[in-house]
């Protein structure tokens, strides 16, 4: 059983690597298009700015992931996929209040 919100579960994500562990589970690396990271930070309706703190890095690295400067670490973009719901939900309660 699939854990809910796993990175599976985002369209634009490509598995790159995967890495047997010794407790006999594999351990996965997803990366992304710098135009796919683009469409899902606008699909989950974040600005650079709050995407950059959702993925603990900096607006300025964000940008440069955007236009494809520098590639993202698949630890980065791990983070920011799994920091998604928590900052619709946060979103949602700014825009409500």
């Amino acid at each position: 059983m699939r854990k809910k919100n796993s990175l599976a579960d985002f369209p634009l994500t490509l598995l790159v690597a995967r890495q047997p562990s010794r407790r006999g589970s594999d351990r996965l690396y997803y990366q992304t298009t710098p135009e796919a990271l683009k469409d899902l930070r606008r699909m989950s309706g974040l600005t650079q700015a709050q995407a950059a703190k959702a993925s603990l890095s900096t607006l300025k690295e964000w940008q440069e992931f955007e236009t494809g400067r520098v590639k993202m670490h698949p630890a980065i973009y791990r983070t920011f996929v799994l920091a998604i719901p928590k900052m619709k939900k946060a979103l949602r309660k700014t825009r409500s209040a």
